[in-house]
């Protein structure tokens, strides 16, 4: 049986259309507001378990928590790796997947600990809408006093925002550091503001991957073609074009599930999409309270158990 074409279902799907959000949504006004902030965390080439700056700062970061109702959390922030990221499917070349990568985040930390974060900060600080979003952490070295990469980029930043740059004399003084997990803190809790796309021609993808996410989060286990049907029908959209596509390949919702998937904010078990478990964004796209989504969840269910019994043993 077609879910998408179940009475029941329909008027559940009609239910949340009429809670559709019409404007950005910012966690200054809505307190749960339970989405992550999206980190860009580049360093030294990424080996699980490795111990590098970049590796404690990703965990660091991982461990920042978000209020949500009935007392539970969620984790505040969801890091974004490039390495684990990168296909020719979505970008011709590594530096123009890593500017698009730099566009979706809320924040860029750059470790400077290797010849190649050297280049992406170079290209960065160049860049004003990355510049702004830009933290780097270096080396507090007498010998680097005069390289290129403190009289060049990392100067230009500094004099722009003093407070961006953390220097550290190693991994075991960042450990300690007061200035390194203030600052990190603040990051993970910095207020985030999501704008809500309203036009179909000019859809922003990482309004796109936010909103995708509450999707999921309320229909799964679900598949690409009903996430792709549900968010036309709830938008009032017969088609849609993904904006700033120069940089990237991104032009359908099947890619940025991938990209999705790729970044751990979605599962994919036999078929079907689950939300990670240990992010939320149910009231992104949508002005339900975590009740009305909780309340959501069980008629949804329940009747999905009616439909396709085998599709909620996924779960």
């Amino acid at each position: 049986m077609d879910i998408l074409e179940d009475k029941v279902i329909c008027q559940l799907i009609q239910s949340l259309k009429v809670r559709l959000r019409k404007k950005t949504i910012s966690s200054r006004e809505q307190p749960f507001l339970s989405a992550p902030r999206l980190i860009f965390v580049c360093g030294k080439e990424w080996v699980d378990n490795e111990e590098t700056i970049r590796n404690y700062t990703i965990r660091t970061l991982r461990k920042c928590r978000i209020a949500n109702h009935y007392g539970t959390q969620n984790e505040a922030v969801l890091c974004i790796i490039a390495e684990k990221l990168y296909v020719q499917d979505l970008s011709e070349d590594i530096f123009s997947f890593e500017k698009m990568l730099a566009e979706i985040s809320d924040r860029i930390i750059i470790v400077a600990e290797s010849p190649g974060t050297f280049c992406e900060l170079g290209a960065f600080v160049m860049d004003e809408d990355c510049r702004r979003k830009t933290m780097v952490i270096n080396e507090d070295n007498a010998d680097y006093e005069n390289s290129f990469i403190t009289k060049g980029p990392i100067k230009k930043l500094e004099s722009l925002n003093e407070s961006s740059i953390i220097r550290h004399n190693g991994l075991e003084r960042i450990k300690n550091s007061h200035e390194y997990n203030f600052k990190v803190q603040e990051i993970a809790k910095a207020p985030l503001t999501i704008a809500i796309n309203d036009n179909a021609g000019s859809v922003e993808l990482k309004s796109l991957i936010y909103e995708l996410a509450n999707i999921v989060e309320l229909f799964q286990p679900v598949e690409y073609f009903e996430i792709e049907t549900l968010y036309k029908r709830l938008k009032d959209f017969e088609g849609y074009t993904i904006k700033n596509t120069a940089d990237h390949k991104i032009r359908s919702i099947r890619q940025v599930l991938s990209l999705m998937e790729k970044m751990d904010m979605l599962l994919r078990q036999d078929g079907y999409y689950i939300l990670n478990q240990n992010i939320s964004c149910y009231n992104v796209m949508f002005r339900i309270s975590r009740k009305e989504f909780n309340d959501f969840r069980i008629m949804y269910l329940n009747r999905l158990n009616k439909c396709q019994k085998s599709r909620v043993n996924v779960l």
